[in-house]
């Protein structure tokens, strides 16, 4: 996240360098190196801070405990807190605590949202770009509330899948769109995800970028790290992901497309939000 966050002080992470504008205060994104080892839950350092030098974020985490502790898990839930009107350092003290977890996701629908998980698994810091300047909150779920909200909301029920000719090089393409339009007319929620793995196929790659200009961009862009990382790209057709796994060398190891909601790397799960109501206890007991 740029701008404020980066005032504050707070390493931010979001898909890759290169791939965002720069911010309106002329500020550019700061970005997570691609992981060389696997990455695992660490304690946030907080030195001798306590909650009594930073009162404003003792209520904000008092109230995540209450909602981590008593959330009910279904599809698309989520819980929303928001961080208005705090201190600029009780703001960077609840964002150093809450850390960097292993998923970070733009969505540009209707505006611009800059989303990082947190070192707690299903809690999620929301930055929306607004007209008069940033709205900063936290969203508690499987995925905040933008992801679900306006990632396929203007989405194709279907895309071009028959041609007259095609462009040299292009050979096994058009049967994919087929199959593509047929898995997300069917798709419904509760239903696994459909994957088409583009590593077993023979595909050039005029191939590649053939579907890629019939599926077109959509507006949510995901990044995952854990051993390697997971890049996930929502496209113009309603339910349909285009995502792709790399080796901590960066290298692309799988190459898939997948009819879902949203992919399951994604996603937080309800013992991971179990997990992260403890965890956050034990921190707090460290801070009080």
């Amino acid at each position: 996240m740029s701008g404020q966050f980066k005032e504050l002080g707070i390493p931010v992470s979001i898909v890759g360098p290169g791939t965002q504008p720069e911010s309106e205060d002329g500020l550019t994104l700061d970005y997570m190196p691609m992981p060389k080892e696997m990455y695992t839950y660490e304690q946030p350092a907080l030195y001798d801070e306590t909650l009594d030098n930073h009162p404003g974020a003792r209520p904000v985490l008092e109230q995540l405990q209450r909602v981590l502790t008593g959330f009910e898990w279904a599809d698309e839930c989520v819980e929303v807190i928001a961080l208005t009107d705090m201190e600029k350092d009780d703001l960077r003290f609840l964002l150093r605590l809450l850390g960097e977890g292993e998923v970070s996701m733009v969505v540009r629908n209707p505006v611009r949202y800059e989303i990082q998980e947190s070192v707690l698994a299903g809690v999620w810091l929301v930055r929306e770009h607004l007209n008069d300047g940033s709205r900063y909150q936290i969203h508690v779920g499987a995925l905040p509330v933008p992801v679900w909200q306006y990632t396929f909301d203007q989405a194709a029920e279907r895309v071009r899948d028959t041609f007259d000719s095609l462009p040299d090089g292009v050979m096994n393409a058009p049967p994919i769109l087929v199959e593509l339009n047929e898995q997300a007319q069917k798709w419904q929620p509760g239903m696994d995800a459909h994957v088409i793995n583009l590593t077993l196929l023979p595909q050039t790659p005029e191939d590649l970028e053939f579907l890629g200009q019939h599926l077109g961009a959509g507006p949510t862009e995901g990044f995952s790290r854990g051993y390697g990382t997971v890049r996930m790209l929502s496209t113009g057709l309603k339910n349909t992901w285009w995502v792709r796994y790399f080796n901590s060398e960066d290298k692309l190891i799988l190459d898939t497309i997948e009819v879902t909601r949203a992919p399951k790397v994604l996603q937080a799960a309800k013992e991971d939000l179990e997990d992260s109501a403890q965890r956050l206890d034990e921190i707090m007991e460290t801070i009080a």
